[in-house]
């Protein structure tokens, strides 16, 4: 597997996860991390919206590859303040590889977000969050 950054893959084979466990702690699997990582540098993607951040973990891998693209903004919605902390500590430990991307994080309901929020052009969009709370 392609690593973007040694945190992620140290993350990885640390947990020693298998694939029921990833479902069950609600995790974004690697394969699919993988996949997001190379959807958003094959569209070139600079401005990336997550609904969904959860532990922050394909937050980061949006990041990087946000980043692999020359730069941008990646902004990270969730309903949970502790996930949003979450995902702040994760990307601690990322923001060397980061220096021409921002991450916004916001805090607040999906659908509300998107109702009132003044949003530029994403990019690329990836709806991690409960699918009825956005219907």
């Amino acid at each position: 597997m392609i690593w973007p950054h040694d945190v992620l893959r140290d993350r990885y084979e640390s947990a020693h996860f298998e694939s029921t466990a990833y479902a069950k702690e609600g995790i974004t699997q690697p394969w699919v991390q993988l996949l997001l990582y190379a959807l958003v540098r094959s569209l070139g993607a600079t401005h990336v919206l997550e609904l969904g951040c959860f532990r922050g973990v394909t937050t980061a891998w949006l990041a990087l590859a946000v980043e692999a693209n020359g730069g941008g903004t990646v902004v990270a919605l969730d309903r949970e303040a502790v996930d949003v902390a979450r995902g702040k500590t994760l990307l601690r430990d990322v923001a060397d590889a980061l220096p021409r991307t921002q991450v916004v994080w916001e805090l607040g309901d999906t659908r509300a977000y998107l109702r009132t929020a003044t949003l530029q052009p994403f990019t690329f969009v990836f709806l991690d969050d409960d699918k009825q709370a956005v219907a």
